[in-house]
């Protein structure tokens, strides 16, 4: 304790603010002291003012955009083709034999009227062509997902204290009470 002084403590409930007040006055020992408590502050909102912080935030997004376009068509190409194919054909041969029989000759007369025929055949190519299908193209579009890197630079604001730091008091339960609300 001081010498000279006198300190009183008071803790009560001012009914008009809400405000428990706990504190100490000190009075000098040749002064009277009346009266109740006085309150440092008249009122904790007409003296209170705030300074809103911010900070940028990241609002990542995707949107379908066409990156392009595949065109497939086809293309007729032609080139020649050479098959070898065996085919047959009749020939006719005459063989000339002596006659050694005389009996065998005719007694007709000799004429100009007896003809021979003989059919012939032969095998002839025919080429057509006729479209076969070889193989089939399938054409789709799948889903590919990849990973993207997105790198932005984001502002932020912070308090900064100037002035004497010894006014300044920060109160760690208050600030643990207004984060968690």
């Amino acid at each position: 304790m001081n010498e000279g002084k006198i300190i009183l403590y008071s803790d009560r409930m001012n009914t008009a603010t809400g405000f428990t007040g706990a504190g100490t006055v000190e009075a000098k020992a040749d002064s009277t002291y009346t009266g109740g408590y006085h309150e440092l502050r008249n009122s904790a909102a007409e003296d209170e003012q705030s300074l809103k912080l911010k900070e940028e935030q990241l609002d990542v997004s995707k949107e379908r955009v066409q990156a392009g376009e595949v065109e497939i068509h086809k293309d007729v190409v032609e080139k020649q083709k050479s098959v070898n194919v065996p085919v047959e054909h009749e020939e006719v041969y005459v063989e000339r034999r002596k006659v050694n029989d005389a009996a065998g000759v005719s007694s007709s007369p000799i004429s100009d009227d007896e003809t021979i025929r003989i059919p012939i055949t032969e095998e002839r190519v025919e080429v057509s062509k006729k479209p076969v299908v070889t193989e089939e193209i399938v054409i789709g579009k799948r889903e590919v997902q990849e990973t993207q890197q997105v790198k932005e630079n984001l502002k932020k604001e912070e308090v900064h204290f100037e002035g004497g730091r010894e006014h300044i008091t920060e109160d760690e339960d208050l600030n643990r009470k207004n984060n968690n609300l």
